[in-house]
């Protein structure tokens, strides 16, 4: 483990160069053995996507009209929305030095962070479902990934949050679907009407992720190898063919839709090409379902997910490839977990 947590604030940046810069500072990582800890502001708001999540999930009709460009990034995840309300932070270390465990590593990196956001303004805590939450929102937005023999964490400090863009981002082919998205988001994604001290927030960061590390933490800069492999990436992320496909091309998605809201809570609908449904899962049980274009009785409505889902199966709602795309996306997997 490295003795030293570097320290790099960006201040505003591009699109662009908010997601090519913690890219190359996790690769570098790989080579140096360096930790370092981030932040910086896109300058303009945007589109993010992961590398295995296919471009059909994003609203491109939508974005254009927005002014939103679209970036894959390296890691994994589904779209998001990004913007200068939101102070990302990230970390990158050498993959040798965080545990074998993803969600011990996120784990370990993300809770020393709780009382950076106290600092801000927001009293949060890693609740069971490995969210940044406060009062069962999440504060929030992280995600992980290898990237050589680096890894980066990533996340946010959401001072405010743009529901109707982030649900309509959303590719889901029925405004009454994207009008049920936005409102979970605002259920479930913290938001706050007074001014969070985002400086506070940076100043208290560096101070607990280097003591839970038992690093020091220092300012610093970035070397020239960084820089190339800014630039390198720089040119990969803003590439239309890696926009488009990623690494390795994601299939077109089905029918059906799930989009994760926060760890804990997915919407899961289906618009086209079959009995049109809108159905919420938290925490392992149904807690809405309606069909699309008529009513249906909720007797479904509070049973476990695994239960309810078979008896749409059976019902004629699902089919089995639709079944293990519903677990594949880890809705099964929140069962019995609670913020």
């Amino acid at each position: 483990m490295p003795d030293k947590l570097r320290v790099l604030d960006f201040g505003p940046v591009s699109p662009l160069r908010s997601q090519s810069i913690w890219h190359a500072l996790a690769e570098a990582a790989g080579e140096t053995g360096r930790a370092t800890l981030s932040f910086m502001r896109p300058a303009a708001p945007y589109v993010g996507i992961g590398m295995q999540r296919s471009i059909a999930e994003v609203d491109l009709d939508y974005c254009r009209s927005a002014g939103l460009s679209v970036i894959r990034r390296r890691v994994g995840g589904g779209p998001v929305y990004l913007d200068a309300r939101q102070l990302f932070f990230q970390v990158s270390m050498p993959r040798r030095s965080l545990p074998a465990s993803r969600g011990e590593a996120i784990s370990g990196l993300l809770g020393p962070l709780a009382p950076a956001f106290a600092a801000a303004g927001i009293d949060a805590s890693l609740d069971g479902s490995g969210e940044l939450s406060a009062s069962g929102a999440k504060v929030c937005g992280h995600g992980a990934g290898e990237i050589g023999d680096g890894v980066a964490v990533v996340g946010n400090l959401i001072t405010a949050f743009n529901y109707t863009r982030a649900a309509g981002i959303c590719w889901t082919g029925s405004a009454r679907v994207t009008e049920r998205l936005e409102a979970l988001m605002r259920r479930w994604v913290g938001s706050f009407p007074h001014d969070l001290d985002a400086s506070a927030f940076v100043a208290a960061a560096p101070v607990a992720l280097a003591e839970a590390l038992g690093m020091e933490a220092e300012a610093g800069e970035l070397d020239s190898r960084e820089q190339q492999l800014i630039r390198a990436w720089d040119n990969q992320l803003s590439d239309p063919a890696w926009t488009r496909e990623g690494e390795f091309p994601p299939p077109a998605p089905g029918a059906l839709r799930v989009v994760k809201i926060r760890s804990g809570v997915h919407a899961i609908f289906r618009t086209t090409s079959g009995p049109g449904f809108f159905a919420t899962a938290e925490w392992g049980r149904l807690t809405g379902l309606e069909r699309l274009g008529e009513e249906c009785p909720p007797a479904l409505e509070g049973e476990e997910v695994r239960a309810a889902l078979a008896a749409l199966a059976g019902a004629g709602w699902l089919d089995e490839s639709e079944l293990r795309a519903i677990s594949r996306a880890g809705v099964m997997e929140s069962e019995g977990v609670r913020a």
